[in-house]
């Protein structure tokens, strides 16, 4: 017996040139069928930190405008297609995302990355350690966020 899952598709954004757009764009996304929607977590704007990545000028926060776009919805999944672990404190993300999660009856999609654009993190004046360091806070800051999604204990070393 085959378990077959239904196709999906999904938008991506990362700018708007109005918030009377921005809704628009969300309320289409989910008129049309769309299961989800996402953003990216990038500070970057135009300039040298953009500039080796090829990628558009990042205008929006992730983080709010995620909670406007399930505030707006009643079905869409709307989330981050990976936030990167560094850019903020794991603890406020986690408890962020925990909270977007439970408001919006579970539609939150969530996706925590080590992070890789040695440009952006230069430019933010966070240091661009080794991937095994990078990917150590990873994975702790992953109990992190599984202890709020799931109402357990939480316990950090660092």
């Amino acid at each position: 017996m085959s378990s077959k899952k239904p196709f999906r598709f999904s938008l991506q954004s990362f700018n708007t040139d109005s918030p009377e757009n921005w809704r628009t764009l969300i309320s289409k996304t989910e008129d049309l069928g769309y299961s989800t929607f996402f953003l990216a977590d990038h500070f970057l704007s135009a300039g040298p930190a953009l500039e080796p990545t090829f990628h558009p000028p990042q205008l929006l926060a992730a983080v709010p405008a995620i909670a406007m776009a399930l505030e707006q919805t009643d079905n869409l999944r709307v989330g981050c297609r990976v936030f990167c672990n560094d850019y903020r404190h794991p603890v406020i993300l986690a408890k962020e995302a925990a909270t977007m999660d439970y408001l919006s009856g579970g539609r939150l999609e969530f996706g925590i990355g080590a992070g890789w654009i040695k440009s952006e993190y230069e430019a933010a004046g966070i240091p661009f350690d080794d991937f095994p360091d990078r990917f150590a806070r990873l994975t702790e800051s992953v109990q992190a966020y599984k202890a709020f999604m799931s109402g357990q204990p939480l316990e950090l070393d660092g």
